[in-house]
């Protein structure tokens, strides 16, 4: 959902004023409640609502000290616009932000279902021999791969399941191989 009232942005003072400069999770910068499963298209509105408060050209006849912080809201309204679209940055921020994983820890030493990590291969050996029908139908049923990872995600999120980080990884090696 994007919140549409700017007094409800975080870095927007009761006049209308930007505030000090403060780092916000992207989540916060762009005034959306944090949902794992947002659209691209509330996504988008967050992203033009924000930004359209920050821009630099809003504030060329401002303070230096104004322009300074439009510009730094600006690259990180940019930058969380970016990362908010990737969906395995979006799971590991929101697992963060709800205290279900520390903030240092990381995909890189996560255990995976051999299995999974299998199947991922033998998808990707697929891709890389496959004609593009062929190719069509193997995205088709990564995406579906993705759906199901997606739906598990989100109920370890809402339980705040500690074990998503391996989760999280194998989603990670899904998307990937749609890249």
């Amino acid at each position: 959902m994007v919140v549409a009232n700017p007094l409800q942005f975080n870095f927007i003072d009761k006049n209308g004023e930007l505030v000090a400069y403060q780092k916000l999770d992207p989540f916060t910068l762009l005034s959306l409640e944090q949902n794992f499963t947002l659209t691209i298209a509330d996504l988008e509105k967050a992203f033009r609502n924000s930004l359209a408060l920050t821009h630099p050209d809003k504030f060329i006849n401002s303070t230096d000290e104004q322009k300074l912080i439009a510009s730094q809201y600006s690259i990180d309204i940019n930058n969380a616009y970016k990362d908010l679209q990737n969906p395995v940055f979006r799971a590991i921020t929101m697992a963060k932000l709800l205290g279900v994983i520390a903030n240092d820890e990381t995909l890189n030493n996560v255990k995976v279902n051999p299995d999974i990590l299998m199947q991922v291969m033998e998808y990707q050996e697929q891709l890389q021999s496959a004609s593009t029908l062929e190719k069509r139908k193997l995205k088709k049923s990564i995406k579906s791969e993705i759906t199901t990872i997606t739906t598990t995600i989100t109920t370890k999120l809402t339980s705040k399941n500690p074990t998503i980080l391996a989760d999280i990884t194998q989603l990670n090696y899904w998307h990937k191989l749609l890249e």
